[in-house]
């Protein structure tokens, strides 16, 4: 096994819907004092999964949180404190005390709350919410770092035929993966799959584990079916909505670099921050960490 770095991304996604009105104060302080409960529960719970709804109406606060199915309670508890300290010091546009909503989806853990009721899910657990509030969010690697501060295209590459087998067969893994992350046994609803050749590649599927197994796998199944010709031919990337999430990488994301094991994420705790991509549109602003972290290839 070769050590290498490979570049994770993690989405965070941060919806500022409309200017509060005088009330703004109430509603702040109630995502404030939720906080620490939502962290708390979490990082305690034996599924790593936490939601609540917090405050009185017309000021109530709808959340949830949910830690990456290997990771342990100290792993989980540091995601949850990194991640609403990131959440509660972003500052909101002109005429808002704080975002209405935000969404958070990160390596190790996720974080969503707003003022509308996320928690109210259908069939294929997405939320019931009236405003785009589980509107999927995705993340491809359409570029690798080719050294001397250049970025590359990285698609799978080769002849056509090994292209073909390659993205067929990861697709298969891809839906294994979600087949057995929603059928697991255990209640973490989380699996995770490799693929050795003709290409190394990792795979994870996760759905919060108040799902039943045929309302997580039509999230997942929900999720798979956004995968289209073109970002089929990516190294890698994630789909994420409230609920559910699957990733793919050319690179482990799991464990640490000397054993490759998705038993201990030990190894994620110390990223090293690089520059930050954001992106302002009227109603959100997205941030892109880029960070740098251990991980393994199989020769």
């Amino acid at each position: 096994m070769n050590a290498a770095l490979g570049v994770l991304l993690l989405l965070v996604l941060v919806a500022g819907l409309t200017p509060f009105p005088s009330t703004a104060d109430v509603l702040c302080d109630n995502i404030k004092q939720m906080a620490p409960t939502l962290s708390n529960n979490t990082s305690s719970s034996p599924l790593h999964f936490s939601t609540t709804t917090f405050g009185q109406a017309p000021d109530v606060v709808y959340a949830l949180a949910l830690c990456r199915g290997d990771v342990d309670d100290s792993v989980c508890g540091g995601c949850m404190a990194s991640t609403f300290n990131l959440l509660l010091n972003l500052k909101p546009p002109p005429q808002q005390q704080c975002y209405e909503a935000a969404y958070y989806y990160g390596d190790l853990c996720a974080v969503i709350y707003s003022v509308d009721d996320i928690l109210n899910t259908t069939g294929d657990g997405s939320s019931n919410s009236s405003n785009g509030d589980d509107e999927p969010f995705t993340r491809w690697n359409a570029y690798s770092w080719g050294g001397g501060a250049h970025w590359s295209i990285d698609n799978i590459t080769g002849d056509a035929q090994d292209v073909s087998l390659t993205v067929g067969l990861l697709h298969q893994l891809l839906v294994e993966t979600a087949q057995a992350a929603a059928a697991s046994t255990t209640p973490r609803r989380f699996a995770t799959g490799m693929m050795g050749k003709p290409m190394v590649f990792y795979t994870l599927a996760q759905c919060t584990p108040d799902l039943s197994e045929a309302s997580c796998w039509a999230c997942l199944n929900r999720l798979l079916g956004m995968v289209n010709t073109t970002i089929a031919l990516r190294k890698g990337g994630q789909i994420h909505v409230i609920r559910c999430y699957i990733r793919a990488y050319d690179e482990s994301f799991l464990g640490n670099s000397n054993s490759c094991s998705s038993s201990s994420s030990n190894s994620l705790l110390h990223l090293l921050p690089l520059p930050l991509d954001q992106k302002v549109q009227k109603r959100y602003i997205n941030i892109f960490y880029r960070t740098i972290a251990p991980s393994c290839r199989l020769d």
